[in-house]
């Protein structure tokens, strides 16, 4: 079974993906990450698991959700929904995802932003 990747249609406000607090809380940390550096939920969503993959080399996003989607009998699903499954790919997200507001120098309660950046809308 072919798998791919899909993104909300609306990728700047995609609370009508939320599925689980999971989700929500990481949907939460996409916001300020695109609002700081001025860049998609989709561009965050693509450098965070370039990152993950990157950082843990035994970590395949296409292999996870692959695997996702034969379980649940699906030919597409979110990739959040297949990360959140395992716990594995979850924490090596979450922690991904917390680097990149440290390595930005994101302040998650005041949205601002140093000169990094990782990409333009």
């Amino acid at each position: 079974m072919e798998t791919e990747l899909i993104y909300n249609s609306n990728e700047n406000d995609p609370e009508n993906i939320v599925t689980s607090e999971w989700t929500g809380m990481i949907l939460q940390k996409y916001k300020i990450i695109a609002e700081s550096l001025g860049v998609s939920y989709r561009v965050v969503q693509k450098e965070t698991i370039r990152r993950l993959e990157k950082n843990n080399r035994n970590i395949k996003m296409n292999e996870v959700i692959g695997s996702y989607c034969n379980k649940h009998n699906v030919k597409t699903c979110y990739p959040l929904d297949a990360i959140e499954e395992n716990d594995t790919v979850k924490a090596a997200y979450e922690k991904t995802i917390d680097r990149m507001i440290g390595a930005f120098g994101v302040d998650q309660n005041q949205n601002k932003r140093n000169n990094s950046h990782i990409g333009r809308k």
